[in-house]
């Protein structure tokens, strides 16, 4: 075949790749490349097709993200068609002319020294856009996490803190765009991850800095964990028992081939899309026995003030509560008829009851 018939067939390639193109991300180098990119793939073995374009400038808010079109411009290597592809992207140009099928952006941190009213102007205004594109768009504000200058006991203190900050975007972008914006909680995500390893170490890992290339960068571990929960909050797959991955575009290593690790980070990422509130996955949880042919035939009360449920079973069945950090809090058998569970030593917040064929949510206020 002719060199000019090859280019013209490479053309071609690329327009196709292009023309599946899903998910468009806005932001930093807490987004990065690399997390992008191992989101696609683990999507792909799902049978889930998670091309995507990307407008990430370092250290960049949102503000200067709309104003700045000298995007990355840093080749991605595609493994399906095995040249690289530029996946820095113009949004002026891209989000009014593609129908993406969701959009998630970030604001840069510290998040405090933003202008709250220019956070919401800016992601609106992303939204906007991106909604002339594809008006059934999904909007995400992906929430993540502060620099650890001071500490890490003091960043896991700050996790939560902002927590009512990253929604407070978020729904007043909503009431801007006259549309919902779901939260991909990275910083939730983050606090799981730390409150686990102080309980022990999870494979190879013993402390939460070893997750971090400095003081707010994750290495490739670390990204997949929140390309799992990414795909967890945006296409509603449940990351449990996917393989290693490819760490990125610019990386021959594959991620994370600790067994104990991987399955660790699956579950801790899908339980936290599970129990939150503002993310757009919403997992199975039957309440009564004409909702499913399942174990549990009732739990009440639920929310439970003081931490004390009943739990009517349809059989004799083993249990466990499971915690946010994917955490087994209590375990044990049930009998068929009532059955009275004491949780009051749990803190307040939202716990999975499973059996062999339930799993339902159960909050404690």
């Amino acid at each position: 075949m002719k060199k000019s018939s090859l280019s013209f067939l490479a053309l071609l390639l690329c327009f196709a790749t292009w023309a599946q193109d899903q998910v468009y991300y806005v932001g930093h180098s807490l987004v990065g490349l690399d997390m992008p990119f191992q989101a696609r793939f683990l999507a792909k073995q799902k049978g889930i097709n998670n091309n995507y374009r990307n407008h990430i400038n370092i250290g960049t808010a949102l503000k200067e993200n709309w104003q700045d079109t000298l995007f990355n411009l840093n080749d991605v290597w595609d493994f399906d068609l095995l040249i690289n592809f530029e996946h820095g992207s113009n949004h002026l140009n891209d989000l009014p002319t593609i129908a993406f099928k969701q959009i998630v952006i970030t604001e840069s941190v510290p998040l405090m020294g933003n202008n709250r009213d220019t956070s919401v102007k800016y992601a609106s205004k992303f939204f906007d856009l991106a909604h002339s594109g594809n008006p059934t768009i999904k909007s995400y504000l992906y929430a993540t996490w502060e620099h650890a200058d001071a500490g890490w006991v003091a960043w896991r203190s700050s996790l939560a803190t902002l927590q009512k900050e990253w929604e407070d975007i978020a729904d007043k972008s909503a009431a801007s765009i006259g549309d919902t914006v779901f939260i991909v909680p990275g910083n939730l995500a983050m606090m799981a991850l730390y409150d686990s390893l102080q309980k022990g170490p999870i494979g190879d890992k013993t402390n939460i800095s070893q997750f971090f290339n400095d003081d707010i960068h994750l290495t490739f571990e670390v990204n997949y964990y929140i390309a799992c929960l990414v795909n967890a909050c945006v296409f509603h797959f449940d990351p449990r028992g996917t393989g290693l991955l490819g760490a990125g575009p610019y990386s021959s290593d594959t991620v994370v081939r600790n067994n104990v690790l991987r399955t660790t980070l699956q579950e801790l990422a899908w339980a936290t899309a599970c129990s939150y509130t503002h993310s757009s996955l919403k997992c199975s949880s039957p309440t009564s026995i004409k909702e499913s042919k399942a174990d549990i035939k009732l739990v009440y009360p639920n929310p439970a003030t003081n931490g004390h449920f009943i739990v009517l079973s349809e059989a004799h069945i083993s249990f466990e509560i499971i915690d946010i950090m994917g955490q087994v809090k209590l375990q044990g058998n049930l009998v068929k008829g009532k059955n009275f569970l004491d949780c009051s030593s749990f803190s307040s917040g939202v716990y999975m009851l499973k059996t062999k064929s339930q799993t339902q949510k159960i909050i404690i206020t």
